[in-house]
């Protein structure tokens, strides 16, 4: 795993991160449109954009498991918050962005925190674009983050999913925003 630092400029810093897990199914990365893109757009407006590149298991030879990518997603948070101070970022503003595939893992990472280290692996903030994987697998728990989230009506994948994290999140009392467009289909990112 990799990932790639667009800081944002002293002068305008918010003192917050992002760390941004592209979709792509867990067989490929649209690491330009739900990455970089967006990145160099958060730091244009302050904060610090962090594209994360996660090992995929989904790839046809590979030997990764679904908890690969969560733990290359929790070595990310270790090094940001390891970095903060370096790299002038409020420890308790990092946060989690993922889109489709990205999302499922971004909200994996928002919910499953090893309680021996929630201090380093549990994000501030959760967004999701058209959470991917249903949100079956999301169990939503008393420390689990704020989140806003996003989906079309019209995308391939259910919007359902983003509604029933969502709705967890209302239930457990976690403040959360949840946007479902008429249009967008599937991918459309954010900008």
């Amino acid at each position: 795993p990799t990932i790639t630092v667009y800081r944002a400029p002293a002068e305008t810093s918010l003192g917050a991160a992002v760390i941004i897990a592209p979709g792509g199914g867990y067989h490929h990365l649209a690491i330009d449109k739900e990455g970089h893109d967006i990145a160099k757009w958060l730091s244009s407006i302050g904060v610090t954009g962090i594209v994360l590149k996660y090992r995929l298991p989904r790839t046809e030879g590979d030997v990764y498991t679904m908890q690969t990518p969560l733990d290359d997603m929790r070595q990310a948070l270790r090094m940001v918050r390891g970095h903060a101070k370096e790299w002038a970022l409020d420890r308790d503003k990092i946060g989690v962005m993922g889109f489709s595939a990205g999302g499922d893992l971004a909200a994996r990472a928002s919910t499953l925190i090893p309680d021996d280290e929630a201090d380093l692996l549990a994000p501030n903030f959760t967004i999701l674009g058209y959470l991917g994987g249903g949100g079956k697998d999301v169990r939503v728990h008393a420390k689990t983050p704020p989140a806003f989230l996003v989906h079309a009506a019209d995308d391939r994948v259910d919007p359902l999913g983003s509604v029933r994290y969502f709705t967890a999140l209302e239930q457990a009392g976690i403040p959360a925003e949840l946007h479902i467009y008429s249009e967008g289909g599937h991918g459309f990112g954010i900008l």
